[in-house]
This record gives C-alpha cells, structure tokens and sequence, in this order.
C-alpha cells in the first residue's frame, strides 16, 4: 500500500513486498517533483511506485554502497567504447593486467 498524502507524504508498506521476509513500515518526504518521476518511471515499467523503490533502496544496499568504496563509478557504454577507442591495444591490456591483479584482491579482502 502506498498513500499520498497532500504534502507529497508517502507512506511504503513494506509488509507487502516480500512474504519471507521481516518487514517494517517507514514513512518517507518525497518532493511533488521527485513523486511524479517516480509514479511515471513506475508507470512506465509498469510496476509499482513501492516495487520501483524497493528495487532502487536493493540495489543500493547490496551494491553501490559497497562499491563507492573502491572508486567505481557508472558510465554509459558508448562512453566506455569511445574511451577504448582513444587507446592503443597494448595500453588496454597493460592496464588490464593491473586493475586485474589489484582489484579483485581488494574486493575480496573488503
């Protein structure tokens, strides 16, 4: 259940997400702003705001909380490839061979 109150007060009934799970209620302010994108990225998934939300609060507190740790961040593909393009074959597999070394030690340690 999720109620819009006048001041753009929304209420989430976590009890409804997840059957398995321990649930808890939480009320949260949300701008009229920031309630219309969420109800038409909603709409347009054709899902609910309160689905919408939890799938962005999940992917948040399994992934990008932890991964801001090491540095990452999120750019587009075409960006990436356009990156690539700009350097020679033997800089990318050098560099490659860094992070590859480096990286996945970090992340297991963390």
């Amino acid at each position: 259940m999720i109620r819009v109150c006048l001041d753009t007060c929304v209420i989430i009934d976590m009890k409804k997400m997840i059957s398995e799970r321990r649930k808890t209620l939480r009320t949260i302010r949300l701008t009229r702003e920031l309630d219309n994108i969420l109800q038409q990225e909603a709409q347009a998934r054709r899902i609910s705001v309160n689905t919408l939300i939890n799938a962005t609060l999940t992917k948040y507190a399994e992934w990008d909380r932890h991964i801001e740790k090491f540095g990452f961040i999120s750019i587009a593909g075409e960006t990436f490839k356009a990156f690539l393009s700009e350097v020679d074959d033997q800089e990318v597999e050098k560099i490659g061979g860094e992070l590859g070394n480096n990286m996945p030690r970090a992340i297991t340690f963390f």
